[in-house]
């Protein structure tokens, strides 16, 4: 009996080893803030948590998230169709903070278990708290995208 606690307490510790070895490095990983020049959106490509809630609440705005996998089909589409589009760009730059997130790799899978994500593409908006104020998952067009993004700023107004 002895010998399977001392087993498991070993097991155990070994996890939060790890575990805590890997958030080292995502941080770190994160710390450069990339700004993509490929969409209308202006996306942060790299970035903290904590980054991005300091820039959101020195900016008093909400924080866009925008998961996505690169096999998604539906992902790409967005990328094509909604996040080119020149209002939904204006609108996002003036109103957020964009941050795209590829939840299926690396540091990014971090930020998705964090958003519970679980489809791509979800989109989330969260106050500069971290706290959610809208969310979505699968296909989205301009307009509800910004119909959702409406309703995500009247909310963080409300809770401000």
């Amino acid at each position: 009996m002895i010998r399977l606690f001392n087993f498991l307490l070993l097991g155990v510790f070994t996890f939060i080893t790890l575990a805590c070895k890997t958030q080292k490095e995502t941080v770190e990983y994160l710390n450069t803030e990339n700004v993509s020049e490929d969409y209308s959106v202006s996306f942060i490509e790299n970035g903290s948590i904590p980054m991005l809630m300091e820039k959101a609440k020195s900016e008093n705005k909400i924080i866009f998230l925008d998961f996505y996998a690169d096999w998604c089909a539906p992902c790409k589409q967005m990328d094509k169709e909604v996040f080119q589009d020149n209002r939904v760009g204006e609108f996002f730059n003036e109103n957020f903070i964009n941050f795209k997130v590829n939840g299926d790799r690396g540091p990014g899978r971090e930020f998705a278990n964090l958003y519970n994500v679980k489809g791509y593409p979800t989109v989330v908006f969260i106050d500069p708290k971290g706290v959610v104020l809208g969310r979505q998952i699968g296909l989205i067009f301009q307009e509800q995208l910004m119909s959702l993004a409406e309703q995500s700023i009247e909310l963080y107004r409300i809770s401000f």
